[in-house]
Formats: structure tokens, sequence, C-alpha cells
């Protein structure tokens, strides 16, 4: 298969950085993770949020190739976070919203992917079906939300679902933030492996939306993309963005693990990734049950 990009190209880790060639374009932007002053070389003390546009002239093959050469293997020893927006969908039959996706990975030493997680539904097994958590974001959708039982997709399946859409409408990033392991954030890869086996043994049921409690007294969190990429990252009981958008939720992820918020938000904002999104709102109190005597 013919190269597109050099393959020891690197995305670099200061300032921008743009690849482009026969449909598929890279830019980058860099963040720092922490404030300190440190002597470490860059590609350990800065993030990098890049952003992956394909037309509909580019094949898969080549997109898959340049993903995985350009983006994934240069970049050793990392968390990512895969991001596909969500969106809304005006026109004059509908308003709805595209829900994007969101998942996470991690490499080794040699670059090599060697844990993953990315949780959908599995449509053909409806579990149950329950009273969505009202929220004005879906105002114009159905007021019930079902449970499914979770299917864990591969990462080539994920890169290829958005690919697909990519080739279809207009402008549809994908955006990969690229975070090296670093002592100062309390991340490393077997943590991670860890908590995504875990999240792959529990068979936790898939929910889009958060929902009332059969009892009424309560609302129950969504347990869908967004909450599996979080739990691989911190643990079973972080529970914070399951009901944002995903572009959202993945900002709030990376906030909270980065001690530098003033360049990463830069960055967020120069590529897009702030585009589109519409905070939740629903109040934090509803998820609890309230206490009688």
């Amino acid at each position: 298969m013919r190269q597109l990009f050099c393959r020891n190209a690197r995305l670099p880790h200061s300032g921008m950085y743009q690849l482009q060639s026969r449909g598929i374009s890279i830019s980058a932007r860099s963040f720092k993770l922490t404030e300190q002053v440190s002597e470490q070389p860059p590609e350990n003390t800065h993030g990098q949020l890049v952003k992956v546009n394909s037309s509909s002239d580019t094949k898969l093959e080549s997109v898959l190739e340049i993903l995985q050469t350009s983006i994934i293997q240069k970049n050793k020893n990392s968390l990512f976070i895969w991001t596909t927006p969500t969106t809304r969908l005006n026109s004059n039959y509908e308003d709805s919203i595209y829900p994007g996706h969101t998942f996470s990975s991690v490499t080794d030493e040699q670059g090599k992917t060697v844990c993953f997680i990315s949780k959908r539904p599995n449509t053909t097994t409806v579990l149950g079906e329950h009273q969505r958590v009202p929220d004005t974001r879906f105002k114009n959708q159905s007021g019930k939300t079902r449970l499914f039982t979770p299917r864990f997709s591969t990462i080539h399946e994920e890169l290829e679902q958005w690919y697909k859409r990519s080739v279809a409408v207009q402008e549809y990033p994908l955006f990969v933030h690229i975070i090296p392991f670093h002592d100062k954030l309390g991340l490393d890869v077997e943590t991670y492996k860890s908590n995504v086996n875990y999240l792959l043994g529990s068979q936790e049921p898939y929910t889009l939306f958060s929902f009332l409690h059969p009892s009424g007294n309560r609302y129950i969190r969504a347990a869908n993309c967004n909450s599996a990429t979080e739990q691989s990252i911190f643990g079973l009981n972080s529970t914070s963005v399951q009901d944002l958008s995903c572009q959202d939720a993945a900002m709030k992820i990376v906030m909270r693990l980065i001690k530098s918020k003033y360049s990463y938000i830069t960055a967020a904002e120069y590529l897009g990734l702030t585009k589109e999104i519409e905070p939740s709102t629903i109040p934090e109190d509803l998820y609890y049950a309230s206490f009688t005597c």
C-alpha cells in the first residue's frame, strides 16, 4: 500500500502542525500537562490534540494506515481518547441529535495498542425501557430510553465507523487526545488495564440516557460510551460525564487529568473541539435518593 505521508513523520509536541495529502488532513496542537518547569523532553511534558478529516475520495485502508503509523505508533506509552462529535441535525422535518462516540486506548513502550475499550449497545437485545431524564437538549425526542446488553467493539471497527460518517457528510472530524503517561498525572498502563478488564467483565447494560429509578425518587446514571471512557481512566466510581455531548465529555476528562488548563482550552478552541457543545441541564443532586423518616 502506497504511503500518503512519510512513515517517519511525527506530530510535534509544540505549536501547531498540519499534514495534508489526497483527501485526508491531520492537524495537531500541543498543550502542557503541568505548569511546572521540567527538564524532561517535550514528548513527556506535553499532550496533543489531533484533528483528522477525511474526504470521500480517500480509501479506508489508507486512512487506517495513516492513523496507525502517524498517530498511534509514534506516540508510545500514552493514553488516547478518541472522539467523534455529537452534532445537532436540523432540517424541515426534524430537530434531533447525532450522538457521536468516545472511546479510549493505551500504547506500550513500542507504540503498540495494548488495551482498548469502546462501549456500544447490542441493539438486538433489549433488556428494558425506562422514563428518560428530562433534558431540554432532547425535547423533541422520545421520553423513553432503552437498556441494551453492551457490545464492546474493536478499534478498527470504531475508526471504520467514523470514516463512513466522515465521507457521507461534510466536515465530520475525528478528534484524538494523546496524553503521555506522566508521574504527576497519577495515570499508568496497568491501572488502565485493570479498569478496562473490570468494565468488560461487569457487562453493565448500555443506556444512552440517564433515566428515572422505578421507585421514582432519583435518577439512574446512563452507562454509555462517555461513562465507559471515564471509568477506564479514573475507575469504576467515577461518574460525571455520562450526560454530556461526546466532545464535552472528552474535554472534562482531559481537564481532570492535566494541571495546565489554559493551554489545553486554547488548543481545543483552535481546532474546533468546543464547537456545538450544548451543556447538560440535569441537576447533580437528582441522582441521589431522598431519605425521609
